[in-house]
């Protein structure tokens, strides 16, 4: 039975009428990708998108800054936006992307050795560190990252 008004419609007035042809259409279909290769599109893409390049885009900041040194009054250059949460420099949105990446790529790693039943027991140890030691790393980078960032983060004063 019909629910759509607009098939009903079809079915009682414009079908009782007209005939309709007979047509045989061959749709094809794409092939499955496989799991690997889309796993690492759907990668990269997210680092691109984690990392800013939509704001590299938009806003063009430079590839690193510079800053003068107190001491001896010569530029030097830097790579964080020290103390500007809401800019970065180029390099600084490449090194988030690929922690970022890291840390993914670490629980990958721990879920592929969790459900595989292929590795044994020396393999699938090697799979958990590793695992663990890439987000673990990840972590620390994003930290270091922010603390350079912004110096007081997660930092508070003494009472």
């Amino acid at each position: 039975m019909l629910k759509d008004p607009l098939a009903l419609f079809l079915r009682r007035v414009v079908f009782r009428f007209v005939d309709a042809p007979p047509v045989h259409l061959k749709l094809r279909s794409l092939p499955r990708p496989r799991p690997l290769p889309l796993f690492f599109l759907f990668l990269c893409s997210y680092m691109l998108l984690t990392g800013g390049i939509t704001y590299d885009i938009i806003v063009g900041p430079p590839s690193i800054g510079q800053r003068r040194d107190p001491r001896t009054g010569v530029l030097v250059p830097v790579a964080v936006a020290q103390g500007q949460l809401t800019s970065q420099y180029v390099i600084e949105g490449i090194f988030a992307s690929l922690t970022h990446g890291l840390g993914v790529v670490g629980l990958v790693i721990l879920d592929q050795t969790h459900k595989s039943r292929i590795f044994g027991a020396g393999e699938r140890g090697f799979g958990y560190v590793l695992g663990f030691s890439c987000t673990a790393i990840a972590m620390v980078l994003q930290r270091v990252l922010m603390s350079i960032k912004l110096p007081n983060y997660l930092r508070f004063p003494d009472d």
